[in-house]
């Protein structure tokens, strides 16, 4: 169950960084919205609406069905200019930049609510397109519905200029360094403020005597369910040392960490571990403070290559190292996570990040 669990954690952290999160949940509300207008349709709702309100009600059937095919054309062809825009974008950001820099453009959440609101429009309207005229209507026409649809529509086309705009803005190096440099800030708070300050204890002196552990996987080694993994180190009563830093990359059959005794069974105990593990290739500042590092010195050295010849770009990638540099000198080198007893079970080598980030 608490694979399981671990399983869900990390599917979520994937689902809500991908391209497809928001407008997957907006297509689906409108998708129901479009049922619940239908519903209300069979109950009399335009009729209500026509005695009151009759310039909001189309009763002509040509004309609906003209406007509704009017609208499903018009958004197919504003959805495929907008991806179009998004492919571009993120093309040439990688090769003035750094490809490393994709995940970040990907994951913003306003160009993604604004391209699940044109496919929402999309499918609402099919929904009641294809509903014109059904057996099961006490009314000729589902009209209100059909005005919402226009409502949809012309707000689809007051968020394309949003989207223009915003598309336009979060190519400039500016706003992506600014953005890299935010995300990787608030991860570094929220180290410092998890962070304990407690010293190294003495049993981690030893530790290049210990037993060295496996992997059994290869890739690289994001992220970790630090609860359940304590809960590991508890249950075999052993204390575990990773020999490499997270986003490392692992090779099958190397070792990677180190446990303070031997176990019989050693590989149960590395099945259980790597059940509470997440892997994955992109690097993101917001699991990982280091990648956000990486990203801006990524950015300043290609600033100053040749081909692009920015040095003023450069010079701003190392004020923000500066102040992140400066920010970071408040968390402690060395990470230990501790169980209920205050032992330490697990150490995550955060002086390794550390050595590896000014190396960098």
């Amino acid at each position: 169950m608490d694979r399981i669990l671990s399983r869900i954690k990390f599917a979520y952290s994937y689902i809500i960084n991908s391209i497809g999160f928001y407008p997957t949940l907006i297509s689906l509300f409108f998708f129901g919205l479009a049922l619940l207008m239908l519903f209300l349709e069979s109950h009399g709702l335009s009729k209500q609406f026509q005695d009151d309100l009759p310039f909001m009600i189309i009763t002509d059937e040509a004309t609906a069905r003209l406007i509704l095919s009017s609208i499903t054309t018009g958004i197919i062809s504003l959805t495929v200019f907008s991806f179009t825009m998004v492919m571009l974008v993120l093309n040439q950001a990688s090769a003035n930049f750094t490809p490393r820099v994709i995940p970040g453009l990907i994951s913003h959440k306003s160009n993604q609510r604004v391209l699940g609101l044109y496919l929402g429009t999309l499918i609402y309207t099919l929904v009641i397109m294809v509903n014109i005229h059904a057996e099961y209507y006490s009314i000729p026409l589902p009209g209100f519905s059909i005005f919402l649809s226009m409502c949809f529509t012309i707000l689809c086309l007051s968020f394309f200029v949003y989207f223009i705009h915003s598309i336009s803005q979060s190519i400039q190096i500016e706003s992506i360094l600014e953005g890299i440099y935010h995300v990787t800030t608030q991860r570094l708070n929220k180290e410092i403020k998890n962070d304990k300050g407690h010293l190294v204890p003495n049993v981690f002196t030893t530790h290049k005597d210990w037993y060295p552990v496996l992997s059994p996987e290869t890739g690289y080694l994001q992220s970790l369910d630090q609860e359940r993994i304590l809960e590991i180190c508890c249950e075999y009563d052993v204390v575990l040392y990773f020999d490499h830093p997270l986003g490392n990359f692992v090779v099958q059959g190397v070792p990677f960490a180190r446990v303070n005794k031997s176990l019989e069974d050693i590989e149960g105990f590395v099945k259980k571990l790597f059940s509470h593990t997440d892997f994955f290739r992109e690097e993101r500042p917001s699991v990982n403070y280091l990648f956000g590092f990486k990203h801006i010195t990524e950015s300043a050295v290609k600033a100053l290559s040749p081909g692009i010849n920015d040095p003023g770009t450069a010079i701003k990638a190392i004020d923000y190292l500066t102040a992140l540099f400066s920010l970071r000198m408040n968390l402690t080198d060395d990470k230990i996570l501790y169980d209920e007893k205050e032992l330490p079970v697990f150490d995550s080598n955060m002086k390794a990040l550390a050595n590896y980030i000014i190396s960098a």
